[in-house]
């Protein structure tokens, strides 16, 4: 099995990031009357399961081979320079070990939206998030030796970039390397997470729906203000690993900072105060801890990809403070943020250490847009 350095995820989502801040200026058309399309996807998965864990290594004995299909519509009144699509799709897959993981089948939805579009070229990203269903979780008497995944529903997130060969005007082909994670972020231990690395190639087929008029000053509604505030309230539940399993709340705090770079981009920096609960003892070198503080506070820096009321969130983010031998020094949050009015926005994330889900947020927040 190829062998990565610890940390590679990390860094390909923050490429990904980094494509995503620079790629929202380039232009695909200027034009007020803009092309709707259905596009339909198929595309067929090539990679291997990273081995973060040493029983992951032990137990990888298998590539991944996977496929999925997806469906989608165009949306040039979002950002009719680069259109993004947005639709459904459906993955299924093995994990690396079939007799011990079993495979893994998702529905998700799914959004796109090209940096480079040209008449026979174009390069983008994209971005998906949904629900994942492992066929053979851990069981303490059937399958004890799985100790990646505890429970059949897991989150999916997928994130990828395309690259795409137009065939005519209604075939192309694309090459897309991709990142896969799927975890319950400790809802339900053990749960290390299954994180995919693999090329997915395939053929697409756009069908032309109707023409629409699309003005060139026309701005996301989600994206009006030059600078925003946001404080939100989280919570969530998961499992403690360090002693008898048992369901504990988790929750934080967060003020985030965003600058309006254009049309459905935004950039940010901000302050996270987290609590999440102990009840054991660890040792330090030189003496015994019994239940250590909750409290722990970071900052980040990220960036949010919007598209109306709708938007994915990437953070990256570093713990200034924290007595907690078991938490990482660095965490990051994917996460999709919907907004109910003009201040109030919900938010669901996974909160990440390293390659290890923390737990899944939920949680309210207000926007100062000014």
């Amino acid at each position: 099995m190829v062998q990565l350095k610890l940390g590679i995820k990390s860094r390909v989502v923050l490429l990904f990031t980094v494509f995503s801040l620079f790629g929202f200026d380039v232009l695909a058309s200027d034009a007020d009357s803009v092309m709707r399309y259905t596009k339909f996807n198929v595309g067929y998965y090539r990679g291997f399961v990273y081995p973060h864990h040493q029983y992951l290594q032990f137990h990888n004995n298998e590539y991944i081979n996977g496929i999925d299909f997806r469906v989608g519509k165009t949306f040039p009144t979002i950002n009719h320079r680069r259109i993004p699509t947005i639709g459904l799709g459906g993955y299924a897959s093995n994990l690396g070990n079939s007799n011990l993981y079993g495979n893994l089948y998702s529905a998700y939805i799914y959004f796109s939206s090209p940096y480079i579009d040209r008449k026979h070229f174009s390069f983008g990203s994209n971005i998906s998030s949904g629900l994942g269903w492992v066929t053979k979780p851990n069981h303490y008497s059937e399958n004890p030796m799985n100790q990646a995944i505890g429970s059949h529903l897991n989150a999916f997130i997928l994130l990828g970039f395309d690259f795409r060969f137009r065939v005519n005007n209604s075939l192309s082909v694309f090459l897309s390397p991709s990142l896969i994670h799927n975890s319950n972020g400790k809802i339900k231990l053990p749960n290390t997470g299954l994180n995919i690395y693999s090329l997915r190639f395939g053929a697409g087929y756009d069908i032309e729906d109707d023409v629409i008029v699309v003005s060139k000053n026309q701005h996301s509604t989600n994206n009006s203000k030059q600078h925003r505030i946001t404080l939100l309230l989280s919570g969530g539940i998961k499992e403690d690993d360090k002693q008898k399993p048992i369901q504990k709340r988790v929750g934080g705090f967060n003020t985030n900072y965003s600058y309006y770079l254009g049309k459905n981009g935004r950039v940010g920096c901000g302050v996270d105060l987290f609590y999440i609960s102990t009840t054991y003892e660890y040792y330090t070198q030189h003496e015994v801890v019994e239940n250590p503080c909750p409290w722990s506070g970071g900052v980040f820096v990220g960036y949010e990809i919007v598209w109306e009321r709708l938007s994915f969130v990437l953070q990256q983010g570093v713990r200034l403070f924290h007595e907690n031998p078991y938490e990482s020094d660095y965490y990051s949050r994917v996460g999709i943020r919907f907004r109910l009015s003009q201040n109030y926005v919900a938010n669901s994330s996974l909160k990440t250490s390293r390659l290890t889900a923390e737990y899944i947020e939920w949680g309210i927040g207000y926007d100062f847009n000014f």
